[in-house]
């Protein structure tokens, strides 16, 4: 074989193997996390929970994001069903994640503080929402691509002052959470401002939990 021919072929192959070894870094440390009066050991019972019921999403991948968010959505839906107080809703809503693989980056990071501030006071005061943003490899959900393959997830809980959803994809009322899902594409590429920040997503102070549960009504 052509030695300028080999070399290219090994370029070739260090390039996608350089492109899958990420995959083999599942992030362990975020599955350590607890949820106040929800333990480390429940939220496990969650994750294997969500890792049963992952179909929802991975049976039904879409190349419309919206879709795709319902499908999320749903997931969560299912598995968080009677459950009303906000601790466990997000230790089911990062369950939910983790279990397609999804890496935690931060909690309003995109906002004009950066994630400064406490995201749920924030949320009573001005913001509305709160925003837990997450990386994931579209590669561990079966969408098989090349690049790019990071999608951009935000699971987004609305607080006391919600009114009414943004778009489609967003809460309907107080309470509710949804998951808003942004394929990678070359025109929309993965953002690069989502940067690390801690490895569970933060809870709400006991004083103003109950604002951020979901209405029985």
């Amino acid at each position: 074989m052509n030695k300028g021919l080999a070399a290219l072929i090994s370029l070739g192959l260090l390039g996608i193997a350089a492109n899958y070894i990420t995959l083999l870094n599942f992030h362990s440390e975020q599955d350590t996390c607890s949820f106040g009066p929800v333990s480390n050991a429940e939220y496990r019972d969650y994750l294997a929970k969500a890792r049963s019921l992952s179909g929802i999403v991975t049976s039904s991948l879409s190349a419309d994001d919206t879709s795709t968010s319902a499908n999320f959505t749903k997931l969560f839906e299912t598995l968080s069903s009677g459950k009303s107080d906000v601790y466990s809703r997000l230790a089911i809503m990062h369950a939910v994640l983790r279990s397609l693989g999804a890496e935690y980056r931060n909690t309003n990071g995109t906002n004009l503080d950066q994630g400064k501030s406490d995201p749920f006071v924030a949320a009573m005061n001005k913001t509305n929402v709160v925003l837990f943003h997450y990386v994931l490899d579209v590669f561990r959900i079966g969408a098989v691509v090349i690049w790019p393959r990071e999608a951009w997830v935000i699971a987004t809980l609305a607080g006391p002052r919600y009114k009414r959803p943004f778009a489609p994809t967003y809460p309907k009322a107080p309470g509710e959470l949804t998951i808003i899902f942004h394929g990678p594409t070359l025109e929309r590429p993965y953002r690069t401002d989502i940067e690390p920040k801690g490895s569970c997503p933060p809870i709400p102070g006991g004083e103003i939990a109950e604002n951020f549960s979901l209405s029985r009504k």
